[in-house]
């Protein structure tokens, strides 16, 4: 896919009929896998019908030999998407040709939208590896023994359970209490593992600072004195929680 500066896009589907050349494919019985370049989101109607599907958005000079690594198995997969994948054109804003734009949704945009779950074809944060990844028990850590200056310090296991070297990039979201302005689940970190082998496991601390647990009111952030904090590996697959957590 292909997009210009200061105008959207006019449709999200990939270019040049590739749609139609994947699903000839299928109809070929061949086994198919999508590798797909693009500026930003993108549609994928084809994907219950293909056996892979990756995108490496815009890679830069060294495109080739990170698709070659990944294709051939020299390198698992670690990426994880840093955008929620719709389902159809319904599932997203129309494009504009105005030289404005009103963002009338607010906050609640990709997986903070209240229908995320059924608007997604893949969530944010999402990203499969040739290798699997076990998450142990969410604990708090004291605040003076995180490596950051932090209100509140979470701790959790990584474990790669799998038969391939890889790394995982786990992600941290804090949940505040119910507001019909904000979103029920706000990214607050997230960190990518070293290389670990079958059977290696690290230890992933989350730092988060008086502005990361606060919400914005008034002209001004405040601090929430009771959150939660939700670990996993994307923001439909968490894994462990701490729960009314206070600060």
């Amino acid at each position: 896919a292909s997009s210009i500066e200061t105008l959207d896009r006019d449709t999200l589907t990939l270019d040049d009929g590739a749609d139609e050349l994947i699903n000839a494919l299928r109809k070929e019985g061949r086994r198919t896998i999508v590798l797909v370049q693009a500026p930003g989101t993108f549609l994928s109607p084809w994907r219950d019908t293909v056996d892979a599907v990756a995108a490496l958005f815009l890679g830069g000079e060294q495109t080739g030999s990170a698709w070659a690594d990944v294709v051939f198995g020299d390198r698992s997969p670690a990426g994880k998407l840093p955008i929620m994948l719709p389902k159809s054109a319904s599932s997203t804003i129309d494009p504009s040709d105005e030289p404005s734009a009103v963002y009338s949704e607010g906050v609640f945009t990709s997986y903070r939208a209240k229908d995320a779950p059924s608007q997604s074809a893949f969530p944010f944060g999402h990203g499969l590896s040739y290798t699997v990844f076990a998450y142990g028990t969410v604990t708090r850590t004291p605040s003076e023994a995180c490596p950051a200056p932090a209100v509140l310090c979470v701790r959790i296991d990584v474990r790669n359970a799998g038969s391939r070297s890889g790394s995982e990039v786990a992600q941290a979201y804090v949940a505040f209490p119910q507001q019909d302005d904000a979103p029920r689940l706000v990214l607050r970190g997230f960190h990518r593992t070293a290389e670990l082998r079958p059977g290696d496991s690290e230890v992933v601390v989350f730092s988060f600072s008086a502005r990361d647990l606060s919400v914005y009111r008034h002209g001004d952030w405040k601090l929430q004195h009771s959150v939660s904090v939700h670990i996993g590996s994307s923001s439909a697959d968490l894994r462990g929680a701490l729960e009314r957590l206070v600060v």
